[in-house]
């Protein structure tokens, strides 16, 4: 409910102490004993006016105030009977009350009913469910197994306060329903003769009567229930002793319809103001009025002069024409002559089109001509042939050489071995060879299987050293996996503790969420506003709220920047900002953006994507207007698309972008970049991100965590984690130790193995070389081989020499040839240049006459533009004519009509002179009208405005002088509402004391209205018989025994009920905390107060206990309750 419904509400309420309370509220006569004194005695107000400050000399322990009596009478509102359907466990009850008695004990064991029938007389007059501490709603009180439950209460409507619209008595009937709510029906009865009428079924007509009848179903001491009676008794504590004494006796809404009055007079006081500036704001604009009258005058003699300008223009025309006219007849004549001239041009251009046509006829190239070319391009084909020819056999020539000369240098190669084998076979020792021979071969076998079986090592060692690396490589990676998981298990931990210090500190303070220092920041701004041109603003995000959550945790990610970001208007107040932050020693300096102010959001419809797609800007909610532009500038939140899923912003920001989107982002966080001119679309998948500022309940779901649990859990992981990593480093230092060792022993195996290979190798050559030393036997063989070789190697060289000299005349012959192909060719050139030149003369020739065609052309058409230019003007020239002819006629009538001559046309001023006159005139005219500022004024309206300006003057200065009255009467009702104040404290500090007299206590009630506390001291008979007063001992309710508390709280019950006038009390367990003696003497104080005191009120009292003890039972009704059916 906003402040202003809830004032009016408020304010309906009747004032206190005003005329209208004292006839509508029942006044109860007393008759009190010589013990009673002024309420002015004793009374004294301290300068502040909302505290009273109590004088208790009148009240001390050794006074004895003497009982009251009241006069009895009748008051409208008492309880005649009630009836109870399928009410909580009373499937029936009815209840009658005895109207000669007005207490009443009920009483029966735990179960029976007791409090239902107590919240039965609550919920039967409309109270609610909550307010007897037995349901959240009027639904809960429905006997289980039923849809409905009803309540009758019957109301006495006799003596003071009665209501007028209803007979002896008023019937209330409210039926409970399971799921539509509750009805109401009110009825009048009259007893004599019996007849019942439905007046109501409104619930606002039975408030109206618990109004009137002083019923309040919200006061906690009449309504004293079963647990606010064990609240009571155990909880009496000096502010809540204030609190339920303020409520129960209503001064707090007194305090509060003031405060209400005090601000309602600030806001007329302001309209009295704002009536004020309205009255300015009349004088200023009757001011304005007489310069705006100034200025019609003006305009209206503007307008003449105007007038008489466009009347002179109205002749401009016609002179016009006529110069026009004269003007059509020299271009006339211009374009006579230009024909004239292009028709002599013309018949130059056509003879000279004929000498040229004929020069064309007698450059053609003859058949002579073209026979010998082709003739010789013929021969030029047939000599390419023969050359080709010989080209073919040079080649076939050269290759043969090549094949001797390879066969030549083999041949000599082969020659040159034999010939040094033949030498070293001379000089040889063949048997100690052959020996050499045997033991090279044994070597070289068993190398040979040295190094086969090193190879198989190998092998088998390589195999090892991959199968170790792999597993090294298996333990490496799971060594750094767990360093990762141990680290996210150290973050882990620091992220808990870092949310449990951030959620103790937003329980602290809300905005706490934007940073530890930021409240305290806040706060500096407040206390040092002056020092700022704009106070700054932020943090931004505490303006920013997201509607749909799906969306917190994107919005949050693209404006995280900006989250815990304040506003400066200008570069001194961030200078001034960041000295006030070092000044005062804060640690945690935000980020500061320096815009201006404009204190209204910017318009951006045009730079926005279409209203069909969703955007981080469309998506929040911003509070404050220069926020909201900051988000705009340096964020682009205006620009930021929100879509569904990845392939939608992939397949929209790809094919076709909206206008203005910036880029789009989804629920899983992918972005999306559009695709333009100048840059390809881009996609990026980003990792999760959580909000941790924008989130509504993030103290209720910070609270729902258990941060010590999530702790341990945490860092018993992290120990275990530790302990693994521990374990993965030692097997991968093993491994790699493993590995090392085996590529050590492989290097080894391979250092074997190219010895061998090498021994091998020096072992082979050998061997090689002594297969070619053979005996003697060979040596004839080998001798006769060389001179074989010898006599090929001539023939070979005669067979080169043949080539060679072949080849020789194949190349002369082709230059030959190529000569006269050259000659063929140069003749054929020639030919073709001759061509190409009478070609050239031809097509130039044909240009020329191309050329002169076009000229010829071109003349006789602006000979003809000319003579339809020339005859258009000769149009022209008639029409102007006709049209002298019509304006002269109308401007000679429209003069008659005026009553003015004709102009003399001669003497009219030319367009421009007028025009700049009447240019000038509109620019005095517009400064006139802007002057001016609306329609023309006239006298009477200025009159009009000058008495509205008087009739304003005598309203305002009327509306002064009844605001001080208002402010005097708020004085005065505030005055009496002091000295109301303290006629109920005293009230009831002397019922208090007289109540503890009863029992021979002494004691103080203490009410401190400026530390809103109630203080209880009470005297015992043990200290407060002994005459010594210095011997006298107050004590506090923590001090007293169960039985003396719970007394001392039935007198301040009691002492309650004497500050509030309601027709019935209720209360239920009253008794639970006492002793019998105790509960024997308060159930006597309580018959005697409600038949001797308070005879004309109704008392309920509720008691699971026995009620045999109570001796005046002819003035007390006593009520058992019923064994429940259930």
């Amino acid at each position: 409910m906003s402040s202003a419904g809830t004032r009016k509400r408020r304010t309906e309420l009747a004032p206190v102490n005003s005329e209208d309370s004292a006839q509508n509220t029942p006044v109860v006569k007393r008759v009190r004993g010589n013990h009673g004194c002024s309420t002015r005695s004793g009374v004294h107000r301290s300068p502040n006016e909302n505290t009273i400050t109590e004088d208790y000399s009148m009240l001390s322990a050794d006074s004895e105030p003497e009982d009251t009596v009241e006069e009895e009478c009748d008051i409208a509102g008492r309880l005649v009977s009630i009836e109870l359907e399928d009410f909580m466990c009373h499937k029936h009850l009815f209840v009658k009350f005895d109207e000669d008695r007005n207490c009443t004990y009920i009483g029966g064991s735990n179960g029976s009913g007791k409090s239902a029938l107590f919240a039965a007389i609550n919920l039967g007059l409309g109270g609610k469910g909550r307010s007897n501490d037995r349901g959240g709603s009027a639904a809960a009180y429905i006997r289980e197994g039923t849809n409905r439950a009803r309540v009758t209460i019957v109301l006495t409507n006799e003596g003071i306060g009665k209501h007028p619209k209803y007979w002896d008595q008023i019937v209330v009937r409210r039926i409970i329903n399971q799921k539509s709510g509750s009805t109401y029906e009110l009825k009048s009865r009259c007893t004599e003769p019996e007849k019942e009428e439905t007046v109501s079924k409104k619930k606002g007509d039975l408030d109206e009567i618990c109004r009137r009848f002083n019923i309040d179903l919200e006061n906690p001491v009449v309504w004293m229930s079963q647990d606010r009676s064990r609240q009571f008794l155990q909880e009496l504590q000096p502010k809540k002793l204030f609190n339920m004494f303020m409520e129960a006796s209503k001064l707090g809404n007194c305090y509060q319809q003031c405060a209400e009055s005090r601000a309602e007079l600030h806001d007329i006081q302001i309209k009295l103001e704002d009536f004020k500036t309205v009255l300015k704001d009349l004088n200023v604009d009757y001011h304005n009025c007489k310069k705006r009258l100034l200025a019609t005058i003006k305009i209206r003699e503007k307008n003449e002069e105007l007038q008489q300008i466009e009347c002179d223009m109205e002749w401009v025309p016609l002179k016009e024409d006529k110069e026009l006219i004269v003007l059509c007849e020299k271009e006339i004549l211009e374009y006579e002559k230009k024909i004239n001239d292009l028709n002599d041009k013309k018949n130059a251009i056509d003879e000279s089109l004929e000498e040229l046509q004929s020069e064309l006829n007698t450059t053609v190239v003859s058949e002579d001509f073209m026979t010998r070319k082709q003739e010789l391009e013929e021969t030029v084909q047939s000599k390419k042939a023969e050359r080709q020819r010989f080209f073919d056999e040079r080649a076939d020539l050269k290759t043969k050489i090549g094949r001797v000369v390879n066969l030549r240098t083999s041949t000599e190669r082969q020659l040159a071995l034999l010939s040094e084998q033949l030498r070293n076979m001379r000089g040889i020792d063949y048997e100690e060879q052959k020996d050499k021979e045997q033991r090279l071969k044994g070597e070289l076998e068993r190398v040979m299987d040295e190094e086969e079986r090193c190879r198989d090592l190998q092998a088998v060692a390589q195999e090892n050293c991959i199968n170790m690396r792999r597993d090294c490589d298996q333990a490496e990676e799971e060594l750094k996996r767990v360093k990762m998981l141990l680290r996210n298990t150290k973050d882990q931990v620091e992220t808990i503790e870092r949310d449990k210090r951030r959620m103790e500190d937003i329980r602290r303070d809300r905005e706490s969420r934007f940073g530890r220092d930021v409240p305290r920041i806040k706060q500096i701004i407040a206390q040092n506003a002056h020092m700022f041109d704009r106070p700054p603003i932020g943090p931004v995000g505490a303006f920013v709220s997201v509607a749909d959550r799906r969306w917190t945790d994107v919005v949050e990610y693209v404006l995280k920047r900006q989250m815990g970001t304040f506003l400066v208007g200008s570069g001194q107040d961030r200078k001034t900002f960041y000295d006030l932050l070092d000044r005062n020693r804060i640690e945690y300096k935000p980020t500061v953006v320096c815009q201006r102010f404009h204190d209204r959001r910017l318009n951006i419809a045009r730079f926005e994507p279409d209203e069909s797609f969703r955007t981080v800007l469309r998506a929040i909610t911003v509070s404050d207007d220069n926020v909201y532009n900051n988000l705009v500038e340096d964020c682009g939140a205006a620009g930021v698309l929100l879509l569904d899923s990845d392939d939608e912003a992939r397949r929209l920001m790809s094919q076709s972008p909206p206008r203005n989107a910036s880029k789009a982002i989804t629920p899983n966080f992918g972005e999306a970049f559009p695709v333009s001119a100048g840059r390809p679309y881009r996609f990026y998948s980003n990792t999760p991100y959580r909000a941790r500022f924008l989130v509504e309940d993030d103290g209720e779901s910070g609270s729902r965590r258990d941060f010590e649990a999530e702790s341990r859990e945490a860092k018993a992981k992290y120990t275990n984690i530790s302990q693994e990593l521990g374990e993965a480093n030692r097997i991968f230092t093993e491994l790699a130790q493993r590995l090392k060792s085996a590529e050590n022993e492989n290097q080894k195996i391979g250092s074997s193995i190219e010895r061998c290979a090498e021994r091998r190798e020096q072992i082979v050559p050998e061997l090689q070389k002594m297969s070619l030393e053979v005996d003697v036997e060979m040596l004839g063989n080998l001798e006769q081989e060389i001179a074989e070789k010898k006599l090929n190697m001539e023939r070979i060289k005669k067979e080169y020499e043949d080539l060679r000299e072949e080849l020789i005349n194949k190349e002369q012959h082709m230059d030959r040839v190529r000569l006269e192909v050259s000659e063929l060719e140069e003749d054929i050139r020639g030919h073709i240049r001759q061509e190409k030149e009478l070609k050239r003369q031809r097509a130039e020739t044909r240009n020329q006459i191309n050329e002169k065609k076009r000229k010829a052309t071109a003349c006789e058409q602006r000979i003809s533009e000319y003579e339809a230019k020339s005859s258009a003007k000769e149009q022209e020239a008639l029409n102007y004519r006709a049209s002298i002819t019509a304006k002269e006629e109308k401007l000679v009538q429209l003069c008659a009509e005026r009553n003015v001559p004709p102009l003399d046309v001669a003497k009219v001023p030319p367009r421009d002179e007028l025009e700049d006159a009447k240019r000038r005139l509109q620019e005095e005219l517009r400064k006139y009208e802007e002057a001016l500022g609306g329609p023309p004024m006239t006298d009477e309206l200025l009159k009009e405005k000058k008495e509205k300006v008087h009739t304003l003057k005598n309203q305002v200065e009327a509306y002064e002088s009844l605001v001080d009255r208002l402010r005097q009467l708020f004085l005065n009702r505030y005055k009496q509402l002091q000295t109301l104040v303290a006629h109920l404290t005293y009230k009831l500090q002397l019922s208090f004391v007289r109540q503890l007299h009863l029992r021979n206590y002494g004691g103080t009630l203490d009410v401190d209205f400026k530390n809103r506390s109630l203080s209880i001291h009470v005297q015992t008979h043990k200290h407060y018989t002994d005459p010594a007063p210095s011997q006298k001992k107050s004590q506090d309710l923590r001090g007293l025994s169960g039985g003396e508390r719970s007394y001392a709280t039935a007198s301040f019950v009691i002492a309650l009920w004497e500050c509030i006038e309601c027709p019935f009390r209720l209360l239920d367990e009253f008794d639970v905390f006492m002793d019998m003696i105790n509960r024997r003497i308060v159930m006597e104080s309580l018959v005697h107060v409600a038949t001797e005191r308070y005879s004309s009120y109704q008392f309920f009292f509720f008691t699971p206990q026995g009620i045999q003890d109570i001796q005046d039972k002819q003035k007390v009704q006593i009520f058992r309750m019923p064994q429940v059916r259930r």
